[in-house]
């Protein structure tokens, strides 16, 4: 999708390193809605609470916490496209 944009543009192959946690305000994949989706956002860490961050300001963070558990899956490191 295009929650990252632009900094990742929608249809990018998004290379991620597997890690369980990421530095503050890193782009990593994390594993969301009761370990049924995967997202690509931003972390923002905020005591006991983590912010999922799209860099598109048309999209909504998510809010992790103990009611809306989720896993970093790893850290994006690099991206590409097809022509």
């Amino acid at each position: 999708g295009d929650s990252m944009d632009p900094t990742i543009p929608d249809g990018s192959w998004v290379l991620i390193r597997e890690q369980p946690d990421v530095e503050n305000n890193e782009i990593a994949a994390v594993l969301v809605n009761g370990d049924t989706e995967v997202t690509l956002k931003r972390v923002k860490k905020h005591g006991d609470s983590i912010l999922l961050m799209p860099d598109n300001p048309s999209h909504n963070p998510i809010i992790i916490n103990d009611e809306n558990p989720a896993k970093i899956i790893g850290k994006a490191v690099r991206y590409t496209r097809d022509l």
